[in-house]
């Protein structure tokens, strides 16, 4: 326990941290219609603060304790989700029973609408990196010929999806619907079967619905072998675990990620977010024991006329100060030679407005090493960096800007490693927003090329007093 009145902290997961406590003891069950369990859940659900795969997924961590009297058995958990990707009227769902992943998906490359994200839409999956222990019940629940070893948990064991309405291929309306759901069954207790959209297309029983690679059979895309698609809708489903056995006093912890992955295309998406998936579960096997990627880099600007200065650096404090980072990769084995992270450059990005999250990479200062492009990936390969070996540096000038428009830049810091799985370990990008202007006090262009090349102050050297062709602002001071 955390006595919090004498100062104890709890234990923080990830970067930001939110923590919350759930019982089914409490007001009324109007959308189960089933009585108290006696079941209690603290929650927690956490981020990472850095770029990349893990920088995109988010972790919730349960802790189900039970307070009940007798057993319960034949337990079950799931995750119902309604996912609305973008534009909810358009979305695809499938199941990766290798992965133990359900993920939502577009069902074109067009994602319209005012809440669509347009081009290239993201996919986003959902998966249990820890499931139910079940290490003393005397089945080989995880299939792998072991009966009851330690740390035996189950993956997921049920995917389905269902309609936005009633039918047995519903809404659940009450406990005993999202309990078959949970099983692998339709809501009148009938099992899934393959092909088609789950029920009648074949007499095969199933517990997953979708599970091919999409586009390949069965998936949305194929839904019988002959390439005949489902039309796309509002897609819900529901991911579940079980059957496990829960005692008087006894509890159960689940952790579960969402993962979101930005690929070329829809279908590509689905590919990066498989890769994405597999990072995210060896990084919680590694109990989040992750370094931090390079700091976000503090940046200072000095608007011009028609320009920006952009400047940044790091106080001594910051693990890239100096650009001097260089962590070794838990991920890899202890046989690995070359496990270390290690400072590569910089990345410097042109956003059109706040709510733009890709940017435009403007600008890269790197070490002249010979590491330039990064490919990364195997069946599905996408690029990490765009090197140039020009050089580190910690300023850039941006030209050509319209006096009095508000712009938006960042700056990110990244390092490399070859032989890591994820070659490209970024750090946070800085993001700031800059009105380039006229200004009434100028500064030579002697004084701003000494700046960018040597630690000196730049100090004004009057002004014009007409208000005219004045640039720069007085007192920057060059952080390199």
């Amino acid at each position: 326990k955390v006595n919090l009145g004498a100062g104890e902290r709890p234990a923080i997961l990830g970067d930001q941290m939110l923590w919350w406590i759930m019982n089914d003891r409490g007001n009324q069950h109007t959308r189960t219609d089933t009585p108290p369990m006696g079941v209690e859940v603290h929650g927690s659900a956490f981020a990472f603060n850095t770029a990349g795969a893990i920088g995109n997924t988010t972790f919730y961590k349960y802790r189900i304790m039970y307070k009940g009297s007798v057993p319960l058995e034949n337990t079950y958990m799931g995750l119902f989700s309604d996912p609305d990707l973008g534009n909810y009227q358009d979305d695809y769902v499938g199941s990766d029973t290798t992965l133990g992943l359900g993920f939502v998906y577009n069902s074109d490359n067009d994602d319209e609408g005012g809440e669509g994200y347009g081009d290239a839409p993201p996919a986003a999956g959902y998966d249990f990196f820890q499931g139910p222990l079940v290490d003393s019940n005397g089945i080989d629940d995880d299939k792998d010929g072991e009966i009851d070893e330690e740390n035996e948990r189950l993956k997921m064991t049920a995917f389905a999806f269902y309609n936005n309405g009633g039918g047995v291929q519903g809404d659940p309306g009450n406990g005993a619907d999202m309990y078959n759901y949970m099983k692998g069954r339709w809501k009148d207790g009938q099992s899934f079967t393959l092909g088609g959209n789950g029920l009648g297309f074949s007499n095969i029983p199933t517990a997953f619905m979708f599970p091919g690679n999409p586009p390949e059979f069965w998936s949305e895309f194929d839904s019988d072998g002959q390439g005949s698609a489902i039309a796309p809708a509002d897609r819900r489903f529901v991911m579940a675990t079980g059957p496990f056995t829960i005692n008087p006093a006894d509890e159960q912890i689940l952790v579960f990620g969402i993962v979101t992955s930005f690929g070329e295309d829809n279908l590509d998406s689905v590919q990066q977010m498989k890769a994405d998936d597999a990072l995210a579960q060896a990084v919680f096997d590694i109990d989040f024991e992750l370094p931090s990627p390079p700091a976000g880099p503090r940046v200072s600007t000095t608007v011009d006329n028609g320009s920006v200065l952009i400047e940044w650096g790091y106080n001594p404090t910051d693990n890239n100060y100096l650009n001097s980072y260089n962590v070794v990769d838990p991920l890899l084995s202890s046989d690995v030679t070359d496990n270390d992270y290690v400072f590569e450059g910089y990345n410097v990005y042109q956003y059109a407005n706040s709510s733009d999250q890709e940017g435009k990479l403007i600008a890269v200062y790197d070490v002249p090493n010979g590491i330039t492009r990064v490919i990364e990936g195997t069946d599905l390969t996408f690029v990490t960096a765009e090197g140039k070996d020009s050089g580190v540096q910690t300023f850039h000038k941006v030209n050509g800007l319209t006096n009095y428009q508000d712009y938006e830049f960042g700056v990110q810091a990244y390092a490399y490693n070859a032989t890591s799985g994820q070659k490209v370990y970024a750090g946070p990008i800085t993001r700031f927003s800059v009105t380039p202007q006229i200004s009434e006090t100028i500064v030579s262009e002697d004084a701003v090329a000494a700046a960018l090349t040597a630690d000196v102050d730049i100090e004004a050297e009057g002004s014009t007093g007409d208000g005219g062709n004045g640039s720069v602002s007085a007192s920057v001071v060059n952080p390199h």
